[in-house]
């Protein structure tokens, strides 16, 4: 920090002002406003959640009432009207906000309430126009396919230009945001594609704007979940692909996990070691989808909601069996230990594991690219409603 052109003092020019507090867009203002918030929060009755620092809850007479707090954005909700409102009120005295009522948007995040069948919608249509627009595959031809079927991913041996690093850089900057927000059909070519940002080719480029040609063609699609009985218990996939990654020949692990019949959780990476068989690769799926099952399970537990036992389903007998069975496997022995963990909440029944045949394993949307008919069958079971708006 220096001072300001014109105001310095002969003799005094390495004096700086000691600020007693924060200002905006200093590096430890997001430090000491949350620090605030949290604070208030507590004077008001609340208590934090371990397993998510932005999520509290409060409960009053076995009613139960939660926060989301996001930065500046205070999302109420919880069983009882009357206790959110009460909430509200004591919270809108200590802090100048406005109250948007109902929510609508939160996040990005568009929420639509359909309260006599007791299903809840979200969307991010509006903003995922904004990225077709952006770069101009509004009028383009439509696709039903992310990327072309059988489409491998290899690194440019020539060396790109500035302008062109920068632009696909831009592309799958905000096509991630779609994928972390509420597009898992998108999420394997976005990450797939995204290793290729330093040194992008003309045709990463060109299959990089073939993922927003199928967004374009998909502005439509929406995730439901269920609030009737008949919506279910948790349920979770984990699949892998073996030997996927044609450069560094390792595998890719795709676990999604779906509440109220609608996908809640879903991620799609390359594993960080190599597999030595497709069994392997499965096992390490399981491992990584359970950790994700154990945080969501203890988030539920901490709002109200008893924990139960969690199915997850794999399309791989090996490795189920493997994760099932406390003895250890000679082709898994050398597995590093914390993919263990899988046998530890099995043994638990904190997670019980299925079979299930790959023509209804989900997770295989977050392994490789899929032909239309497949893709639109496995959205369809993870909630998702999509249809080609052209």
């Amino acid at each position: 920090m220096v001072q300001p052109e014109g105001f310095t003092v002969k003799g005094q020019e390495n004096k700086v002002y000691r600020l007693k507090k924060a200002l905006y867009r200093l590096k430890q203002a997001s430090l000491a406003w949350y620090r605030k918030a949290h604070q208030t929060l507590l004077d008001l009755g609340m208590d934090r959640t371990w397993s998510d620092a932005g999520v509290y809850f409060h409960y009053d007479k076995k009613q139960v009432l939660v926060i989301i707090l996001y930065v500046d954005d205070i999302l109420f909700m919880g069983s009882d009207k009357n206790i959110v409102m009460r909430m509200k009120k004591s919270f809108m005295k200590l802090w100048d906000c406005r109250d948007l009522g109902p929510v609508k948007e939160y996040l990005g995040m568009k929420i639509v309430r359909d309260r006599k069948n007791r299903c809840l919608y979200i969307d991010q249509n509006a903003y995922a126009l904004k990225v077709v627009n952006r770069f101009g595959m509004r009028n383009t031809k439509s696709t039903r396919v992310v990327l072309p079927t059988g489409y491998s991913q290899e690194a440019n041996e020539g060396q790109c230009t500035p302008e062109q690093r920068t632009y696909y850089q831009s592309i799958i900057g905000s096509l991630l945001y779609l994928a972390l927000g509420i597009r898992p059909d998108i999420t394997y070519a976005v990450i797939m594609m995204s290793q290729f940002s330093a040194n992008p080719s003309e045709t990463h480029i060109t299959k990089a704007l073939h993922i927003v040609r199928y967004v374009a063609s998909t502005l439509s699609a929406t995730i439901c979940y269920d609030g009737s009985k008949q919506g279910g218990d948790i349920i979770a996939y984990a699949d892998a692909d073996h030997a996927n990654d044609k450069i560094s020949r390792r595998s890719v692990t795709g676990y999604c996990i779906l509440l109220g019949k609608g996908v809640v959780s879903w991620n799609s990476c390359r594993q960080p070691t190599r597999a030595h068989s497709s069994t392997e690769s499965e096992y390490m799926a399981l491992s990584d989808c359970s950790r994700q099952i154990s945080w969501i399970g203890s988030l539920l537990e901490e709002i109200g909601y008893p924990r139960k036992t969690i199915d997850l389903c794999g399309d791989n007998q090996g490795s189920i069996f493997s994760a099932s069975n406390p003895s250890v496997d000679k082709r898994l022995k050398h597995i590093d230990i914390r993919y263990h963990y899988i046998k530890e909440c099995v043994e638990l029944k904190k997670i019980r594991l299925h079979y299930v045949p790959t023509s209804e394993q989900i997770a295989d949307l977050l392994t490789k690219n899929l032909s239309a008919d497949r893709i639109q069958k496995l959205v369809t079971m993870m909630g998702m409603k999509i249809k080609d708006n052209r």
